[in-house]
């Protein structure tokens, strides 16, 4: 099922001596994209532009266990949005509207669902430039995404928290603060009220998170609360360290989830998004 809905944006041109108020209209589709592990619910909003004129889109992954309503991820589109900007936010399989069950999504699957949206959005020919924004788990898939791209095919990219934890803690047996025996993986650990899956742990287990990041060239911004809870804040500071062009905000009293400041958060990404550096 395809929804549409529009709204009117009104911006401001400040010239010498008059002000000219110009409403630009936004259009909002909530569509399915076809991705290897299934249907990926999709919301894409663009403004309404003359034809032929191509516009740079950001698109934004939420966290493990979330989805693309968690209030991070629908203000960082908003405020993308509210300055007339296009945005693709989606569910990875097995999580919100998508296809799929969670017990058997892993990192890997959902760098696939990340590159089957990238095809989407490069195939229609739109968009001039692509970012990638990612919370969590899914600022992992953003690095990750982004370091196997080809050059140039994403300009610029965003990692909140990003829980490169994740390969440490399936090697020492415990995620989520689940215990279990890394070398006799259990078929599922519950944490949280979700069951994580072996192949889960198992792919985790694998991961080249940091030689595969830190191939990418473009700029990277890393926001990171010093007191996170499940992702210490020296894996922001490791991504930091890989990269060639990237800066790092390590941010007081704010959580895993960025709750207590997401205005704050998703402000310093916005600025980061639309610099011309």
């Amino acid at each position: 099922m395809k929804l549409k809905t529009i709204v009117s944006l009104l911006f401001f041109c400040f010239g010498s001596t008059l002000t000219e108020a110009q409403t630009i209209q936004m259009t909002t589709d909530t569509f399915s994209i076809d991705g290897p592990n299934g249907r990926l619910h999709a919301i894409l909003t663009t403004p309404e532009t003359p034809a032929q004129t191509k516009i740079p889109i950001t698109i934004i992954m939420h966290g493990l266990m979330s989805n693309s309503e968690e209030p991070l991820i629908q203000t960082m589109a908003e405020k993308l949005n509210n300055s007339g900007m296009a945005t693709l936010r989606f569910d990875f399989n097995g999580h919100g509207k998508s296809d799929g069950e969670f017990i058997k999504m892993t990192v890997p699957k959902e760098i696939e669902d990340a590159k089957a949206v990238i095809r989407y959005i490069e195939n229609t020919d739109r968009f001039s430039t692509i970012s990638l924004v990612g919370h969590s788990q899914g600022g992992v898939v953003t690095s990750m995404v982004a370091g196997e791209s080809a050059p140039g095919e994403i300009d610029r990219i965003v990692l909140f928290a990003p829980a490169a934890v994740i390969y440490d803690e399936a090697n020492a047996g415990t995620t989520l603060f689940t215990k279990y025996d890394p070398d006799n993986v259990p078929e599922y650990i519950t944490t949280f009220n979700h069951n994580i899956g072996r192949d889960w742990i198992l792919e985790a287990q694998k991961l080249q998170i940091y030689p595969t990041a830190e191939k990418f060239k473009g700029a990277v911004c890393i926001i990171h609360g010093i007191p996170d809870e499940l992702v210490p804040y020296t894996y922001a500071q490791k991504y930091h360290d890989s990269y060639a062009n990237s800066e790092l905000h390590l941010l007081e009293n704010t959580d895993h989830a960025f709750s207590q400041d997401i205005d704050g958060v998703t402000t310093i990404a916005f600025d980061f998004l639309t610099s011309k550096k």
